[in-house]
């Protein structure tokens, strides 16, 4: 923890703010710290000192993160290259410096009380001076990034916290999204090919998906159930379902692709059910011209094979050797 900076909670204006203990000087700066946050409450909301609070957020994180990879002499150059015609970042910078010598925190404490107080910098000014002190403090205690990170928020007023969470929250949705469409990626490259000589109702509807143009592709997506797109999708090959994710929103295709991955290993027979159901619908908006320049004979007559089986797996092979000799005989194959 910080080194002689015992701690307690103290209530300002209904708020909690981390103040230190009333002993000695330490009493001098709980008054200061009181009367900034007071003129913090009394001045108002600020978008441009809120940002810059929330900046000064950033850079101790920054800071901590780069001390805790190369050590605390990595902040020297770092500390010479800040702008110290800005006073806060002076008082930073001569921080940094300290800390890189290996000040003494006790000494480093008093130093940075007087620097504070004896500035009386305007209140956001003041807030900024006092997260740059309590952060040195805490990086050269050697403290996690992720605790100084909640302890300086700690600090910071409800607007600034509430900027800085919703920052957050924004950013945590788009490394999902990012890892969702590597998912959706990932389904896209399954190498398994589509057959033009199998007559199989998964292959044929693969078939189908690649052969029509994108207008129809949306059209007959439009008119299937989720459910049963996500469940045909389970056995076919990466192009076919490239096709369909490329043919429907990228928020619909990310739900049909955690639906796939949640789903876990299917039945063949219900993988095949829903290819049905796809055809079907399929046929019938081509019957009704909504989708044009595609012969749906091949695909009536796997239909008919399929649903007149019976549940014999032995023979619904049987017809299905029966339907591609009559395939083949009607394209004239050998």
């Amino acid at each position: 923890m910080l080194p002689d900076l015992d701690l307690k909670m103290s209530t300002i204006d209904g708020r909690l703010y981390n103040l230190p203990r009333l002993e000695g000087s330490m009493e001098i700066l709980y008054k200061f710290l009181r009367d900034k946050y007071e003129e913090i409450n009394l001045e108002g909301s600020s978008w441009e000192k809120e940002t810059k609070v929330i900046e000064a957020h950033d850079l101790v994180l920054e800071l901590a993160n780069l001390a805790r990879r190369e050590g605390l002499l990595a902040l020297e150059e770092r500390a010479e290259a800040l702008d110290i015609n800005d006073k806060s970042m002076e008082l930073l910078s001569e921080l940094l410096i300290l800390v890189v010598d290996g000040t003494e925190p006790k000494i480093l404490t008093e130093i940075g009380i007087n620097r504070m107080i004896t500035n009386n910098s305007p209140a956001y000014e003041g807030l900024i001076n006092l997260l740059f002190f309590k952060g040195c403090l805490m990086i050269q205690a050697g403290e996690n990034p992720y605790l100084i990170d909640s302890y300086l928020k700690s600090m910071m007023p409800d607007s600034c916290r509430k900027i800085l969470e919703k920052r957050e929250y924004e950013k945590k949705l788009s490394m999902d999204l990012e890892r969702k469409e590597d998912l959706v990626s990932r389904l896209c490259e399954e190498n398994k090919e589509v057959d033009d000589e199998d007559y199989g109702i998964v292959n044929q509807t693969a078939l189908t998906f690649l052969a029509i143009s994108d207008r129809s592709m949306e059209r007959l997506l439009r008119e299937i159930d989720n459910a049963c797109i996500t469940l045909a999708m389970k056995a076919m090959p990466g192009k076919a379902r490239k096709r369909i994710f490329d043919n429907v929103s990228p928020r619909l295709g990310i739900l049909l692709a955690e639906d796939m991955e949640f789903m876990g290993p299917v039945r063949m027979k219900d993988v095949e059910e829903a290819c049905k159901d796809i055809l079907r619908i399929f046929i019938r908006l081509a019957d009704y011209s909504e989708i044009v320049g595609f012969d749906t004979t091949v695909l009536k007559m796997v239909l008919n094979i399929y649903d007149s089986a019976h549940k014999s797996n032995r023979e619904l092979r049987e017809q299905y050797q029966d339907i591609k000799k009559l395939i083949e005989k009607i394209y004239g194959r050998d």
